[in-house]
């Protein structure tokens, strides 16, 4: 039986709630992600499959993907690396290649290329329409068309679903955290993403390499709702208003 499941919430759409009781320090859940990626500070820094911090190389290629290891190289290549390796190598809007590109619009032309990944952001919550009356709608936008040139999505029809997409992304992904050397990536599962805000939370998202644990800080009785708290270093994108 699992852990957690999602149940519909009156006014926050959705929420995640414990199938069984755990007491602090239990691990709830452990997470792999739908979309993982370094920021592009730490591009050269880190493993672009596990995020673990050293000595990288390159992806001979593309050379916009490192890794530490043949073993990150071949999951990377088979989890996703296969549909963006080509499409990195062009140099789009102007002298741009793919390993210019911020970790948000290489997120999305991941899930431009990947139909399962498309699909799982699609059925996320983005907010969209008051996003779209946000002031850095127009910065989405752009993130977007630079996306779709890279990923070969170049209908109006595709653009406009890019930049829901990426909505959703931003809405959803959490700032993927490193002990030394602080935010070095994004992290986004589809469930995990469903956790809200609570000041006085009950659980607390750990990284340990690609996985995110969800861990009890308190004590959960089966049924209660699994809250975060978004004013720590997990706090996702653009959910900073929500915070206490």
């Amino acid at each position: 039986m699992p852990s957690i499941e999602t149940r519909p919430h009156p006014y926050k759409h959705r929420a995640l709630h414990a199938t069984r009781a755990f007491k602090p320090s239990q691990i709830i859940h452990t997470f792999h992600p739908l979309i993982l990626h370094p920021t592009a500070s730490h591009l050269t820094s880190v493993c672009t499959h596990c995020l673990r911090p050293g000595s990288v190389r390159a992806c001979s290629r593309c050379h916009a993907a490192y890794y530490c290891n043949t073993a990150c190289q071949q999951a990377a290549w088979k989890a996703v690396h296969s549909k963006e390796c080509r499409a990195l190598q062009q140099r789009k809007l102007g002298s741009r290649t793919g390993a210019d590109l911020p970790a948000p619009v290489r997120a999305l032309v991941q899930t431009l290329l990947k139909k399962e990944v498309e699909d799982a952001v699609a059925a996320l919550d983005g907010h969209v329409l008051e996003n779209r009356e946000a002031k850095g709608w127009r910065d989405l936008e752009m993130m977007a068309m630079a996306a779709c040139a890279f990923a070969g999505r170049q209908t109006e029809g595709d653009f406009h679903t890019a930049v829901e997409l990426l909505c959703k992304i931003q809405t959803n992904a959490f700032h993927r955290w490193d002990v030394d050397l602080g935010q070095v990536g994004i992290f986004l599962e589809p469930t995990l993403a469903m956790a809200n805000h609570s000041c006085v939370p009950n659980a607390v998202v750990q990284f340990v390499g690609r996985k995110a644990v969800l861990r009890a800080e308190r004590e959960v009785q089966a049924g209660d709702e699994i809250e975060i708290s978004y004013t720590g270093t997990f706090v996702p994108r653009m959910h900073h208003g929500e915070a206490c």
